[in-house]
């Protein structure tokens, strides 16, 4: 199948949660501005089988994607003849449901990401054998800025009562170079309250991050492909969204871990009150502990 996807990881992981249940190759083509970023991830994926940048813009992508009721033949059949534009964003932003975007389609939650050895070994050198751990995903200033996401004394805040509510852990911070300077002085003020503190950001490959987060007890992000691939692999999660895309909460999750609170979605709150929304690893794993 002859795609052309948007440049996030979040963007195309919906793409193919569904287009993986064909079971097919892909030949994957990124629009210009975040080839580089997506790269790393189209490596890990099976079906993935080739993938390049293509000179189109992702505005100039979003009206040419194919429509959300295009039937499984359809896609089989154009792609033969030609690169289908493919987007769920907008679909998803309406608030619709990623199950009927394509509903012809199996949905795959779940989906294998094949992660490397050398990615493995990257993670647990990187954890320096921590076993208890969370990661937490903050962003950079001008995502910060432009989503009203919380600061580095919020996370300060969130950390701490993160430790007094699931007891004593080490907080992970990963994102990309562009938020290493968030990271940075998170880690600082972690560390000088006396807690532990292992920063990632900019360090790994996504494989190994995906590695980390597999072993994590809980994840906490910022709207983020981090964030969205914390539900894929089934680490429970809390999601952070704007308010202008409120729309999207609980529009792209497994139903189960919604339902079961395994994957909690909700606007930027005080972290008080986002405390009071995590579950980790332990509380599935003991069936004694309520979820």
């Amino acid at each position: 199948m002859n795609i052309v996807v948007p440049a996030g990881i979040g963007d195309f992981s919906w793409i193919y949660a569904k287009l993986s249940t064909l079971k097919i190759p892909m030949n994957v083509r990124v629009v210009v501005g975040g080839y580089n970023r997506l790269l790393p991830f189209l490596e890990i994926l099976p079906y993935v089988t080739s993938h390049s940048e293509i000179g189109v813009d992702y505005a100039n992508l979003v009206p040419v994607a194919m429509p959300w009721w295009t039937t499984k033949q359809q896609l089989l059949d154009a792609s033969k003849e030609a690169y289908l534009g493919m987007c769920a964003n907008q679909h998803l932003e309406a608030g619709h449901d990623l199950e009927s975007w394509f509903p012809e389609l199996e949905c795959d939650y779940h989906y294998e990401i094949t992660a490397k050895p050398e990615h493995v070994r990257q993670a647990e050198k990187g954890l320096a054998g921590d076993k208890r751990f969370h990661v937490c995903f903050a962003a950079s200033f001008a995502g910060i800025a432009g989503w009203h996401g919380w600061n580095v004394m919020d996370w300060l805040d969130y950390i701490k009562r993160f430790d007094d509510r699931h007891g004593e852990t080490t907080s992970v911070l990963v994102g990309a170079p562009w938020d290493a300077e968030v990271c940075g002085l998170i880690e600082a003020q972690v560390k000088a309250s006396g807690r532990k503190c292992i920063n990632l950001c900019s360090k790994l490959h996504i494989g190994a991050t995906i590695e980390v987060m597999r072993r994590a007890i809980h994840i906490t992000a910022f709207p983020s492909g981090i964030a969205i691939l914390a539900n894929v692999i089934g680490t429970p999660a809390l999601m952070f969204w704007p308010t202008m895309l409120t729309a999207m909460i609980h529009s792209f999750a497994d139903p189960v871990d919604i339902e079961n609170r395994k994957f909690v979605e909700t606007v930027f709150i005080d972290p008080y009150k986002a405390i009071e929304l995590t579950h980790v690893r332990e509380d599935y794993e003991n069936p004694v502990c309520s979820a």
